[in-house]
Order: C-alpha cells, then structure tokens, then sequence
C-alpha cells in the first residue's frame, strides 16, 4: 500500500476529506521521525513501537569488484510488531486431525492397532542353492 492508497482509505473510513487525511498522516510520520531522532520510542499499543538502534561499523565487500570497503556505524529504525498485529496476521488452518492422547510423562498412549503387523509365512517352493 503507498501513502495515496492509505490516505484514500482512511478518507473513505472517516468520511474526511483526501486533503485533511494527507496533513494527519504527514503529521504522524514528522512526529515519528522527530521522536526518534531524539533518542525516543513511539509505542503504538496493540500496533507495535518505533525505536532507533545503533548499528556499529563493520567491514563489507563492494559486490562488483570484491574490495574490501567499511561501512560507517550508523543510527537506524527499528519496528517490533505488537501483539494484535500479530495474532492479525497468522493464519489459523483448520483443524483435521484429532489430538493424540497422552500419558501423564506426555507420551502417546499405544493402541492395539499400533503394534507391527506381521505377515503369515506362505508355503512355497524351496530354492536350491547353487
């Protein structure tokens, strides 16, 4: 979804018009930024928290021609998803099978039907060894 898409969805929802939903989202992402980069944490009950992390230098290979390069420490965002976002996004399968039964150590229990079959030993011609 990109920021038009958004805005026209939460337009449609609120019965707001495009224009005043723009400065809303625009004011939400400003607000983020700005507290982030002061060392904040925006934490969106139910949605998840915005934080800014520190990632140290390290050294990299540059793809095309396999030098050796460091790349610089550097701030960046972090997004850790909150619960309800989710529980919204796994998929729940439908059960088909029933639950195995278990003992009190939590081992199956072993029906009759478990036991190894074993086949009954055909009458038949013997082979001769050579």
């Amino acid at each position: 979804m990109t920021k038009a898409q958004l805005v026209s969805s939460i337009a449609s929802d609120t019965q707001m018009s495009k224009h005043e939903v723009l400065k809303i989202v625009e004011s939400f992402m400003k607000n983020v930024t700005k507290a982030l980069t002061t060392d904040g944490k925006v934490t969106l009950v139910g949605f998840g928290s915005f934080s800014a992390r520190e990632r140290k230098a390290r050294e990299g290979r540059n793809p095309r021609t396999g030098d050796a390069i460091m790349i610089p420490a550097a701030r960046v965002p972090k997004f850790i998803a909150g619960a309800a976002l989710k529980d919204a996004l796994v998929v729940k399968e439908p059960q088909t099978k029933t639950p195995i039964k278990t003992t009190a150590k939590n081992q199956p229990v072993k029906k009759v039907t478990d036991t190894p079959k074993t086949e009954p030993i055909k009458a038949g011609k013997k082979v001769k060894k050579k």
